[in-house]
């Protein structure tokens, strides 16, 4: 071989060693990168099945809370309604005072 012949052949391999390197340092470099946001993911994760754990019995507490008022205001209701002698439903004239019971006057009876 001559000296420009064994000149590029060196030149070859230097640059191939050297690309080899670089995908190799570049292969590295991705994988860390991969790893790191892998460990962001599973914190990122961890932190909200935390937050649905923490909130979950809130939403329970609320819900009983929640029904717990709207029956009371409903026990209310009919309270009162009982008290002006109506019933729900029932409409009732303005000045004319509560609807009196049916007695089934009117209908027929066998």
């Amino acid at each position: 071989m001559t000296t420009p012949e064994v000149a590029l052949t060196y030149l070859v391999v230097v640059w191939t060693l050297l690309f080899l390197g670089l995908g190799a340092a570049v292969l590295i470099l991705v994988r860390k990168v991969q790893t790191g946001l892998d460990l962001i993911n599973d914190i990122l994760l961890t932190t909200k099945n935390m937050a649905t754990s923490v909130a979950e019995p809130i939403n329970i507490v609320a819900n009983a809370v929640h029904q717990f008022v709207g029956d009371r205001k409903a026990r209310k209701e009919q309270a009162a309604q009982k008290a002006r002698g109506t019933r729900e439903g029932d409409c009732v004239p303005a000045g004319n005072g509560p609807i009196p019971p049916d007695t089934g006057a009117g209908t027929r009876h066998g």
